[in-house]
C-alpha cells in the first residue's frame, strides 16, 4: 500500500511541501506498531441508539428467512453505528478530540475483549459515503 498512499498524497497535495513529504517522511508505520502493554486507559467509543427508521430495518431483517437461517453467524443487535451524515461528522469530531493523540502508535493494536481501542471508527462512514476522505484529512 506504500505506493498507493504516496501517489494519493502527491495527487491530492496532502501533507506535501512541493514534491516532498512534510517532515521528509512518507509514513510512520514502524512507530505505529506498538503492542498494548500494561494498564491502558482506552478511550470511549461514540455510539448511537437506533432511530425509528433504523429500528424498523432491524425488525424487518429479524423477520427475514435469511436472518433466521444464519443468525448464529452474525449479530444484528446491539446496533450502535450512526446512520446519518450528522452522526458521521460527530464521530469524526469525537475521534479528533479523544482518540487521535494516541491513534498513531496504537492504530493497529488489538486485545481480546476490546472492540475499539484507539481505532478511528471512521471506515464504515467513509465506505458508505457519509464522510469523504478529503473532509477527514482537512479536519
Amino acid at each position: 500500500m506504500e505506493d498507493f498512499y504516496r501517489q494519493g498524497r502527491q495527487r491530492f497535495n496532502i501533507l506535501m511541501e512541493g514534491n516532498k513529504a512534510v517532515g521528509g517522511r512518507w509514513n510512520f508505520d514502524r512507530q505505529n506498531r506498538k503492542p498494548p502493554k500494561g494498564k491502558l486507559t482506552l478511550p470511549e467509543a461514540l455510539w448511537f441508539e437506533p432511530d425509528s427508521i433504523t429500528q424498523d430495518v432491524i425488525n424487518f431483517i429479524k423477520q427475514s428467512e435469511a436472518f433466521k437461517e444464519s443468525q448464529s453467524y452474525w449479530l444484528l443487535e446491539p446496533f450502535r453505528w450512526g446512520v446519518t451524515r450528522q452522526q458521521a461528522l460527530q464521530v469524526l469530531k469525537f475521534f479528533v478530540q479523544t482518540r487521535l493523540s494516541a491513534f498513531g502508535p496504537y492504530q493497529d493494536a488489538m486485545l481480546t475483549g476490546e472492540q475499539t481501542m484507539w481505532h478511528a471508527m471512521l471506515s464504515p462512514y467513509l465506505n458508505l459515503g457519509l464522510l469523504h476522505p478529503l473532509s477527514v484529512v482537512q479536519v
